[in-house]
């Protein structure tokens, strides 16, 4: 409006043989005049205006520039993971791989520990895999005497009542039940399997322990069958928003330890399966309840599997019990046409 109201003062510019320099004097200053001085102290008070309220509802924001972008959300998109979700599930129990093509029992995670001073043999080798497995496959440090990690990792170790030392040379040693085994190598391949070659001290083998989902654990797992048969008993724990994580294993000879990681990986046997229970925040509830009065569409983003999610909208009320939801298995499959639905995404 400025710019136009002094284009249509030009002409008279010209009539009364104004100099360029007074134009362009007149022209800044009616620019200037049309901004109110007050405006940018308006601004800053109003976002801290809505700092103090989202305080008060316990939201704690470190971008105040944003506040006024997110007024204007016209999609929520939510991460379940310390949001709906605590950050840390709760291991419950586990089932073993039998020697047949279905896993045996359930046991309660308190069992766990007792069975780490065993040695291994043709009995229990698949409980000696699932405790070296939990031990080691993770990302853990011990710095001045304190293990270093995500709250997950450590929860999962301390259900084996493992030891983390370090010797002097920088190796992580790790001892279950008396026994020392090194972590030689450990690292997180292209489908984020969490992975480690351990050398046992007492029996003088190289053994690869794996962790991660039984999605990511099928390109690299052999017993194709366990988890084939035991496919309604694993899908009974996700529909109840628990999730299940696979352990592998496999004996690596000397001259092998050297190769391509992703080949070590290769034909490892399906130790057991770890349930674990995730825990909803108390407040995910209301949090949807607010997105949803408010008119704003909700989409879940979820690294679970899709089971496991839409049992998780259910819960917190996304989505109703017998309601239609669209489920996509990639981000680049999800667009704003998604959303005449609730959508939920697995990623």
């Amino acid at each position: 409006m400025c710019v136009a109201g002094f284009c249509f003062c030009i002409p008279t510019f010209m009539e009364d043989k104004k100099s360029l320099w007074e134009v362009l004097c007149i022209l800044f200053d009616s620019v200037t005049v049309s901004i109110p001085p007050i405006l940018p102290a308006a601004m800053s008070v109003g976002t801290s205006m809505a700092l103090k309220r989202l305080k008060e509802h316990e939201i704690y924001c470190v971008s105040p520039a944003k506040i006024a972008i997110a007024g204007k959300a016209t999609v929520v998109c939510i991460d379940i993971h310390g949001t709906l979700l605590s950050e840390t599930p709760v291991l419950v129990g586990y089932h073993l791989a039998g020697r047949g093509t279905a896993l045996a029992g359930y046991c309660p995670a308190s069992k766990i520990s007792q069975y780490s001073a065993l040695e291994r043999s043709t009995d229990n080798s698949s409980m000696v895999d699932l405790v070296y497995g939990l031990a080691t496959c993770n990302s853990l440090l011990l710095r001045k005497g304190e293990v270093i990690g995500t709250r997950e990792e450590k929860e999962l170790f301390e259900s084996t009542e493992a030891l983390l030392v370090e010797s002097k040379d920088g190796c992580v040693w790790v001892e279950v039940g008396g026994r020392k085994a090194r972590v030689v190598r450990r690292q997180v391949n292209r489908v984020k399997v969490a992975s480690a070659l351990v050398w046992h001290e007492d029996s003088k083998e190289y053994w690869l322990y794996a962790k991660g989902s039984l999605n990511e654990l099928e390109f690299i797992s052999k017993s194709h069958g366990i988890l084939k048969e035991s496919q309604d008993l694993i899908e009974g724990y996700e529909s109840k928003c628990h999730q299940v994580l696979g352990v592998c294993s496999k004996q690596v000879q000397a001259e092998d330890i050297h190769k391509d990681w992703d080949t070590l990986l290769e034909d490892m046997d399906m130790a057991g399966v770890l349930v674990l229970k995730l825990v909803i925040n108390d407040h995910a509830g209301q949090m949807v309840d607010e997105l949803k009065c408010s008119g704003v569409p909700c989409m879940l983003f979820s690294r679970e599997t899709p089971t496991v999610s839409v049992a998780l909208a259910k819960k917190v009320g996304l989505i109703k019990p017998q309601e239609q939801v669209a489920v996509n298995k990639s981000l680049a499959a999800v667009s704003y046409t998604h959303l005449t639905l609730p959508t939920i995404c697995s990623v």
